[in-house]
């Protein structure tokens, strides 16, 4: 299938980006037929986005959302015009959610160091 016009320029400045930039790992890309480079990931930490904020520009936003059980996802995008073309690129990750403190008066049971008995 043949290239739109509005998906040509974008695919030469993709090209060019990975060509120039063979660092840029771990992200999936598409072009859509108004010529929007998207990249996505939909395991990672939001580096590879940060990572590539440095080189097109931009900068990056993270949101973390917590759904009715406590698991916590986390949301890295950057939108942002590198030579004339339109990139939305985003990762996600499940976020750790931090432990509880113990209530006034429990004890803690703690494992011997070394593994000893």
């Amino acid at each position: 299938m043949a290239k739109s016009n509005a998906q040509k320029a974008p695919t030469q400045t993709l090209a060019a980006l990975l060509t120039e930039h063979p660092e840029i790992t771990g992200l999936t890309w598409s072009i859509d037929p108004s010529g929007v480079v998207h990249g996505s990931n939909p395991d990672d930490d939001g580096r590879t986005v940060t990572s590539l904020a440095r080189i097109i520009g931009g900068t990056p936003v993270a949101t973390t959302t917590t759904n009715p059980v406590g698991d916590r996802l986390t949301l890295t995008a950057l939108v942002t015009v590198w030579h004339g073309a339109h990139f939305d690129v985003w990762a996600t990750h499940e976020t750790p959610v931090e432990t509880e403190p113990l209530p006034l008066g429990a004890v803690a049971v703690l494992a011997p160091v070394g593994g000893g008995r």
